[in-house]
């Protein structure tokens, strides 16, 4: 199955898309979603870029999934795999998305959650597109650059988590992702890691499930160092953090936790073959949450 469509969960659970663009030295965060908890059900789109963070509500009659087209609309606004049309009262984007560059492309690949994708999860994870072109306009100007989506549903996020995701430079087609979090699971908890990067049509994954390990991190206010392996790859990211702005993330299905996303920190990436040569180096902005970190530590 897909992790991008709508799975209709219906009690006390959520659904979230996320589309992160960038084009010139911008980034904008972008998460049509819906809420299904019984106190307060509705639909929303969260938008952040460099000067503003809006979450906007909708009726939840205004969500609609369009199983053919495989699109969520909200009223005036899509979203699918390959197009995207974002109104609001002061933001207009209209994109043409490329083929996407999927985690994987059979049943037993293609979600990013391997063989956790068949058990009932509190909050499931999927990478939708690892990072691919596009071309468009924001407000009536023309803009071209790359695009990440990513998508999670479920009733909660994790009780804590470290997430990182770039595309680099946009006019390279390089991209990463890497997310390290305190995973509700049969009653316990574990520390699921996931991560990617891509580059030269090649997809280096570092999973749970394919036995890659943490070695190591290293937080505080300014910088954020994390070196992750596995038998056949090490993967050391440095990132120097920039400033956060509020989203809203569920809890039971409810949009009523408050997190901190930053879209301008900067990101240097090191990946290294079982050798320890250099194969892969790049740098570029990235986004960056940092949720309960104690905890996860």
């Amino acid at each position: 199955m897909d992790d991008f469509r709508y799975h209709k969960i219906e009690k006390n659970s959520f659904e979230g898309w996320y589309y992160k663009l960038s084009f010139n030295d911008e980034i904008i965060s972008i998460i049509p979603g819906i809420s299904k908890n019984e106190e307060d059900p509705h639909a929303f789109i969260q938008y952040i870029d460099k000067e503003k963070n809006e979450y906007i509500r909708f009726d939840i009659k205004d969500f609609e999934y369009d199983e053919k087209r495989e699109r969520i609309v909200i009223k005036e606004n899509s979203f699918s795999k390959d197009r995207l049309i974002l109104n609001l009262d002061d933001i207009n984007i209209f994109l043409n998305i490329s083929k996407q560059i999927p985690w994987g492309k059979n049943l037993f690949t293609k979600s990013a959650m391997g063989p956790f994708s068949f058990f009932k999860m509190q909050c499931n994870h999927g990478i939708i597109n690892m990072g691919s072109n596009f071309t468009g306009t924001k407000n009536m100007e023309m803009i071209n650059g790359k695009i990440y989506i990513e998508k999670d549903w479920g009733e909660s996020f994790p009780s804590s988590w470290i997430w990182v995701q770039s595309n680099f430079k946009y006019d390279k087609n390089r991209s990463l992702t890497f997310s390290y979090a305190n995973v509700p699971f049969l009653k316990k908890a574990f520390k699921g890691l996931l991560a990617a990067v891509y580059y030269e049509d090649k997809l280096i994954k570092f999973t749970t499930y394919n036995f890659s390990k943490i070695k190591s991190i290293k937080y505080d206010k300014n910088n954020l160092k994390i070196e992750i392996y596995n038998k056949k790859y090490k993967l050391m990211l440095d990132i120097k953090i920039g400033s956060f702005k509020l989203l809203k993330s569920p809890k039971n299905g409810k949009m009523s936790q408050e997190i901190k996303e930053s879209i301008d920190s900067e990101l240097n990436a090191y990946l290294y073959d079982k050798d320890n040569n250099l194969i892969f180096e790049d740098s570029g902005k990235t986004a960056l949450e940092i949720y309960n970190y104690e905890e996860l530590i």
